[in-house]
């Protein structure tokens, strides 16, 4: 089994505050490939402010854009001057032109609190 990176994006993305809905952070788009998995690695910092709202936020990774390909992971944001750096990876099939994206929600809108895609890899895994 071997691997290649098919990208390799370190530029930080524009930071969004906490939404209300489904949020795309960071988006590579691939092509139709012979890949055996595709494989998402990213960072993500969250900044919040002594008037953040303390609440659940879902990060999500999605090699290729169909609900059963991704994963989610549940950040608690914290009411207060903080900043955390999380980092998520998540394995699954894709051989078709799609994207491979990095998303949040949260369970409702925060303007103190802002979430950045600092980076995404892509690896293709034969």
């Amino acid at each position: 089994m071997g691997f290649e990176i098919i990208s390799n994006d370190q530029t930080a993305a524009s930071g969004v505050t906490v939404p209300g809905s489904e949020t795309t952070l960071k988006t590579m788009t691939f092509r139709n490939n012979a890949y055996n998995l595709i494989w998402v690695k990213a960072v993500i910092k969250v900044a919040s402010t002594g008037t953040s709202t303390a609440q659940n936020v879902t990060l999500k990774v999605k090699p290729g854009v169909a609900a059963t390909n991704s994963k989610s992971f549940v950040f608690v944001t914290k009411a207060a001057v903080d900043t955390d750096y999380i980092e998520i990876d998540h394995i699954a099939r894709c051989r078709v032109t799609d994207d491979a994206r990095v998303t949040i929600t949260g369970a409702g809108a925060d303007a103190n609190t802002t979430v950045t895609c600092e980076s995404m890899v892509v690896f293709g895994i034969y």
